[in-house]
């Protein structure tokens, strides 16, 4: 975090909510978080109870303002050195990643062959009215697409809290595209949903678990080879064609005996 005063500022490290800074001299000082912790973002700020000076807290930003040691914050040199505790309350929100692992036929050792070059596109689902609509999962709004590489992997990171959908808009030569998108609700909580790897310890909350990183392993079909619109193409469509017709000459002569 920050701390502010006049021209001065300097930053100290908050580790748990009972750090604190002390041994201030008298004055106004403002407190911003400045880097949230790794895996998290900046959600909210506040003034926690336990305050005795006068604060503020300016609208939509993180910065607290608070006057130690004064009477109030618009009037500085009217001193009370018992309002001498300020107390910045920070929240941030845990931020959840995917890992898309893309892979095909087993191969000769019998195991699992890693796709290259599968792109996937994530949006976030919002539902207004009853009726769902897809939005960029990115803040400035332009589409978030993955590919994956050698190893067939590929991560969607620094996704907030909320229902997604995944779309594979991109398969490798060769092979089929997934054939539903993949709808999530992160953090994920429990299940026994099938593909679905939790990759760390969950967070729980009373009795329920919660995952913010996850791993989807998609397995693709190759695709087969058609013959090209040739001699031997229509060939093979002349043929099925004389076996059908065969087939209900043969069904109407039976009829006829039976008759």
């Amino acid at each position: 975090m920050t701390f502010d005063k006049g021209d001065t500022s300097f930053t100290k490290a908050v580790s748990d909510d009972k750090n604190l800074l002390s041994n201030l001299k008298k004055g106004v000082y403002e407190v911003s978080e400045t880097l949230p912790a790794s895996d998290y973002e900046f959600k909210s700020a506040e003034i926690a109870g336990e305050t005795n000076c006068a604060s503020n807290k300016e609208t939509d930003k993180n910065t607290l303002t608070f006057a130690i040691g004064y009477e109030d914050l618009n009037t500085p040199g009217s001193r009370n050195v018992t309002k001498n505790l300020g107390k910045a309350l920070y929240t941030n929100e845990r931020l959840s990643s995917i890992t898309m692992k893309k892979i095909g036929e087993k191969d000769s050792e019998d195991k699992d062959t890693p796709l290259k070059g599968a792109k996937f596109k994530i949006e976030r689902i919002t539902e207004t009215d009853g009726k769902e609509s897809y939005e960029s999962a990115k803040a400035d709004g332009s589409d978030y697409i993955i590919e994956t590489d050698e190893n067939g992997i590929a991560v969607f990171e620094g996704l907030k809290e909320g229902k997604y959908r995944i779309t594979e808009v991109q398969s490798p030569k060769g092979y089929s595209l997934l054939a539903n998108p993949i709808e999530v609700t992160l953090p994920y909580v429990t299940s026994n949903d099938a593909g679905v790897t939790k990759n760390s310890e969950p967070v729980k909350v009373g009795d329920t678990d919660y995952y913010y990183d996850l791993t989807y392993t998609v397995k693709n079909n190759k695709l087969f080879d058609m013959p090209e619109a040739g001699g031997g193409f229509r060939a093979t469509l002349f043929g099925i064609a004389i076996m059908l017709i065969a087939g209900g000459w043969y069904t109407i002569r039976k009829r006829r005996r039976i008759v």
